[in-house]
């Protein structure tokens, strides 16, 4: 839901008009591309709320035919090139910009802008951007081959995102024997030139060693994680195996709480439980008044959710190719002390 009032209409009108104009299939598509540019968002440090809404109206202008577009690029004063007067099928991106401001009273200009760039991208372009521009390609509806390598870059390193995504899209293009925008090129260089200026860099720094020094192995540091979540009555606690499709970790742990005050008790547990094995934390995200607190181990990250957030963000079937790991058979024995603290918290 957004909160901000990035438009002149509710949410809710929005996609009563998206879902009168798209039809079904491209409406569920823009309901998941909303869905996975606000995850990408948080985990880049974007604005949440202005991906959603992006996300969600991207498409608003795939409804109209070739004719239409010319009509429309007439009468806001675009001038198409020779490449988006023929392959038609791009122009949805650059229309959509205008016609999201028209329709909707989007005026943001960080919005507007990724919606124009979503098909082609273009050189400079804003994180927003990046992140549209994958979230559309990648989106876990998407089901050409490639889409899910994306999606899984995307967690880690937008930049290496984008660039698989374009390299996919012009082969895909050479294939076609089609016209390739000027933009997809710019762009695809001008992400080689950092990433290769940034490799240099990293290069004449000394080596950074992120694993852990502890004898317990991954799997191992994930089932203490789970222990210590049940032990303060965590729900629905899953350990998921991500080794051999995900680079940046191991493991995840996911699991919920009834309030923002349960997750940051069980937050509490799970840092004092590893704390006893010398394992030591190296990023963490979210606050007390969070629905989402992240716990970064390097070789598993914890994820704790309330119910909401959990369903919103469903990491479960965006790695639902990755293998569940049975929680320990121990008993755990909950916390006494806790649940009454938990009571008298939840009370005031």
């Amino acid at each position: 839901m957004l909160t901000k009032m990035l438009s002149k209409i509710t949410e809710c009108e929005i996609k009563k008009k998206l879902k009168e104009m798209l039809g079904d299939e491209r409406y569920k598509h823009s309901l998941s591309v909303q869905q996975i540019a606000r995850e990408l968002a948080k985990i880049h440090g974007a604005d949440e709320e202005k991906a959603s809404l992006a996300g969600l109206v991207h498409d608003c202008a795939k409804w109209m035919s070739p004719f239409q577009f010319f009509r429309a690029a007439k009468r806001y004063g675009i001038q198409l090139s020779p490449t988006e007067r023929k392959q038609t099928g791009i122009l949805h991106a650059i229309i959509g910009g205008e016609l999201a401001a028209d329709l909707f009273g989007i005026n943001d200009p960080e919005i507007l802008s990724a919606i124009k760039s979503h098909t082609t991208g273009r050189s400079k372009m804003s994180l927003m951007d990046k992140i549209l521009y994958v979230a559309d390609y990648a989106e876990p509806l998407r089901e050409y081959e490639g889409a899910a390598r994306v999606r899984k870059l995307a967690y880690k390193d937008i930049d290496l995102a984008m660039l698989e995504a374009i390299e996919q899209k012009i082969q895909h293009l050479l294939e076609k024997k089609t016209w390739i925008h000027p933009n997809t090129i710019a762009v695809r260089n001008e992400i080689l030139r950092i990433s290769n200026a940034e490799c240099q860099r990293v290069s004449r720094e000394p080596p950074v060693e992120r694993r852990n020094n502890v004898d317990i192995s991954a799997q191992q540091l994930a089932q203490l994680a789970a222990e210590a979540a049940l032990s303060r009555k965590a729900n629905n606690v899953v350990i998921l195996d991500l080794r051999g499709i995900a680079s940046f970790t191991d493991f995840f742990v996911i699991c919920g709480g009834n309030s923002d005050t349960h997750l940051q008790g069980i937050a509490d547990a799970i840092l004092e439980k590893l704390e006893e094995y010398a394992v030591e934390l190296w990023h963490r995200e979210g606050s007390r008044h969070d629905s989402w607190i992240l716990l970064d181990y390097v070789d598993v990250v914890v994820h704790l959710f309330l119910r909401e957030a959990r369903e919103f963000y469903n990491l479960e079937r965006l790695w639902a190719d990755a293998h569940k790991v049975e929680l320990p058979e121990a008993i755990i024995e909950y916390d006494e002390e806790f649940d009454e603290l938990l009571g008298e918290w939840e009370e005031e």
